[in-house]
């Protein structure tokens, strides 16, 4: 089994405040990132499965997923422009050559 994982781009949201002195308000109100308890959260998940898919499946498991620099909504088609530029900058290269090593 292999299993090629191709994402929808990331954009890395870290808590950058000292978070020992929040309340269950603090981790639901709009900060940096918005709503940071559904941001750790989403995150938490996105990095397990693919910390557990790499551990199971090991050099069958490869994922292409571009970082993107500032956050889009879902809903969001003002950025159609960005996210072409993005996947069309992205560096292909290791994942055409697992393939080529994988699916041969």
């Amino acid at each position: 089994m292999r299993l090629l994982s191709i994402g929808t781009g990331y954009n890395y949201n870290s808590i950058k405040e000292d978070t020992t002195s929040w309340g269950a308000i603090d981790w639901i109100m709009s900060k940096n990132p918005d709503l940071p308890i559904i941001a750790v959260t989403l995150e938490g998940n996105s990095q397990t499965s693919q910390i557990f898919s790499k551990k199971l499946l090991e050099d069958n498991y490869h994922r292409i997923n571009p970082k993107i620099n500032k956050e889009i909504a879902m809903d969001d088609c003002e950025s159609i422009e960005y996210l072409l530029e993005v996947g069309e900058s992205c560096d292909l290269e290791e994942t055409m050559k697992w393939l080529k090593e994988k699916w041969n």
